[in-house]
């Protein structure tokens, strides 16, 4: 190494200098055999930091990118939930009816049929499936309601839902539509292994525990160049785990088929 007050060339193990005998500083340089300064290893070492903090910093913002979709998704406000829901519902959106839903959808529906021997021969022969999801997302069956949308109201048609009151539900009123949607839920099957499927899908959903409920009333409207119609609609939403959800008796629901 070289002491970095005279500049002298001292060995690598000495303490001070044997020509100005300054006290050598851990910090001191080695020296290559030609003379040079070795700076390898503390290039190295900035090289290490920057790798190390463009993962952290890549870590970061993929953390913070899945926090906000599960806050967007967690934190969507009842009335907001409802509207997208019932629109889904009307236009044939199966995925996002299921992903609204406050349990399985997909599962429940397609355990009622698998268990209702006169409907299950109906979807098939009517929809070459009994699989309700697959009927829901043949392209053909969705362009048929457009067509029928299309024809009375219009090909330039929309469907837009107007928030008309919310009310947060009481304890005991929670309770209570809580109490009918868990008997229409069973009441849809009286099959005794179905009912063992459905009460399995119901504890998964862990609607027993929900922390709120509120009834949204609604005027949904389809308008077009052609006519335009509105109705009234109610839709009930709970919150479980943090999240809100659609709750309805399960022979409430639309399937438009």
């Amino acid at each position: 190494m070289i002491c970095k007050k005279c500049g002298a060339q001292i060995g690598d193990n000495e303490k001070f200098c044997g020509y100005c005998g300054e006290p050598i500083s851990i910090t001191s340089q080695p020296i290559n055999q030609d003379g040079t300064v070795a700076v390898q290893q503390k290039t190295n070492n900035k090289s290490l930091k920057l790798v190390l903090l463009i993962v952290i910093a890549a870590i970061v913002i993929l953390v913070g990118a899945i926090l906000l979709i599960v806050n967007l998704g967690s934190h969507q406000s009842p009335e907001d939930l409802a509207k997208r829901y019932f629109v889904a519902a009307t236009e044939l959106d199966y995925n996002t009816m299921c992903d609204c839903f406050a349990l399985d959808l997909d599962g429940a529906v397609n355990i009622m049929v698998e268990n209702n021997s006169y409907l299950k021969e109906n979807l098939e022969e009517i929809y070459g499936t009994s699989n309700i999801k697959e009927i829901y997302n043949n392209p053909e069956e969705r362009d048929k309601v457009k067509e029928q949308y299309m024809s009375l109201y219009g090909d330039d048609y929309k469907i837009s839902c107007e928030v008309v009151s919310l009310s947060t539900l009481s304890e005991s009123e929670k309770e209570d539509n809580l109490n009918k949607f868990k008997k229409s839920f069973f009441d849809a099957s009286d099959d005794t292994e179905s009912l063992a499927e459905l009460s399995l899908l119901y504890k998964k959903s862990n609607l027993d525990n929900a922390e709120e409920m509120c009834c949204v009333e609604m005027k949904t409207i389809i308008e077009g160049s052609l006519d335009k119609d509105s109705t009234n609609v109610t839709v009930y939403c709970v919150k479980v785990n943090g999240a809100w959800k659609v709750i309805t008796g399960m022979n409430d629901i639309n399937l438009n088929l």
